[in-house]
């Protein structure tokens, strides 16, 4: 199943939480290195 790629936001403090800068950054991080693979103990 396929997710869409269009997202439709009606409260605004999703759209920030979305839009915050920190947030992009880290998306990007995990775009390049992906998660962890399991945390260290």
């Amino acid at each position: 199943m396929e997710r869409p790629s269009v997202r439709q936001v009606t409260d605004s403090r999703v759209l920030a939480a979305l839009a915050h800068p920190l947030r992009r950054r880290l998306m990007d991080v995990l775009k390049v290195y992906g998660p962890p693979a399991r945390p260290r103990c």
